[in-house]
């Protein structure tokens, strides 16, 4: 329908005024770059390339550069989105986890020697104690356990910090002025209502 009720339309007026006379045409082919010429006896200024870092910054806040940043160096995404006061609590996370991994493996190691010893009849740190082989095997379980979950931890505090870094560098390019386009705010008016009547409501204002 929409085709079949066009109708044409002009949409400029011939201009009445009469054209310039048609100038000579150039025979030399066009350049397709400006040359630059030097002064004699100097040589060219080659244009300096800019730094990584400026390069890195120009386009703040990027969430995504953001993201990359975060996921390649512990606490770079709080850096690029020039929150300081994160990165040390950022860095608290990683360092009680490496801590937690660091004591696991320690114990899991010494229990495990002691119980490869008390299976073969071999003496160990734990001779002197109530530990059998049941025991020494139940503990060391424990630690190797442990382990891996603070493995899964120190995953769980990169990917929380990385995430932490995306959404921020996100909501610091949203508008947070009082100029908004959606507003709730208490009104006074009318209500049709098959007759009139006045109350309190709440409005909902899109401008």
């Amino acid at each position: 329908m929409l085709v079949f009720c066009v109708h044409p339309v002009a949409g400029q007026v011939p201009d009445s005024l009469m054209l310039p006379p048609a100038t000579a045409v150039d025979t030399f082919p066009p350049v397709a770059e400006p040359i630059a010429i030097s002064p004699a006896g100097t040589v060219p200024v080659k244009s300096k390339k800019k730094r990584f870092l400026k390069r890195f910054f120009e386009d703040y806040p990027n969430p995504n550069k953001a993201l990359y940043a975060a996921l390649v160096i512990p606490g770079g995404g709080q850096i690029y989105n020039k929150r300081w006061w994160k990165v040390p609590i950022a860095a608290a996370g990683y360092v009680a986890m490496i801590m937690a991994i660091d004591s696991n493996t320690k114990y899991y190691k010494r229990f495990q020697i002691a119980y490869l010893a008390e299976l073969k009849g071999l003496p160990h740190e734990f001779d002197n104690t109530r530990l059998d082989a049941g025991d020494l095997k139940r503990i060391r379980d424990g630690y190797d356990k442990n382990k891996q979950l603070s493995y899964i931890g120190l995953f769980g505090v990169h990917l929380l910090v990385t995430v932490e870094a995306f959404v921020d560098s996100h909501l610091r390019t949203f508008d947070v002025s009082d100029d908004l386009s959606f507003k709730i705010k208490p009104a006074l008016g009318t209500l049709a209502l098959g007759e009139t009547y006045f109350g309190v409501g709440i409005a909902l204002q899109l401008n």
